[in-house]
């Protein structure tokens, strides 16, 4: 079933609406560099309890 260009459009804005409203009730910003090295450090740490088993 073939979706028209309106109704495309109406969903793309639902789905942005929708994204945009999950990201305002996440919280505060925060730094996108010191997020992604929190992650890593959880990551690096979980990979080394893995190896030492």
């Amino acid at each position: 079933m073939e979706v028209s260009s309106d109704a495309a459009r109406d969903q793309a804005v639902d789905e942005l609406g929708r994204l945009w409203d999950e990201g305002m009730a996440s919280g505060n910003a925060v730094d996108g560099r010191e997020a992604f090295a929190r992650i890593k450090s959880k990551l690096d740490a979980k990979i080394s309890a893995r190896k030492s088993r």
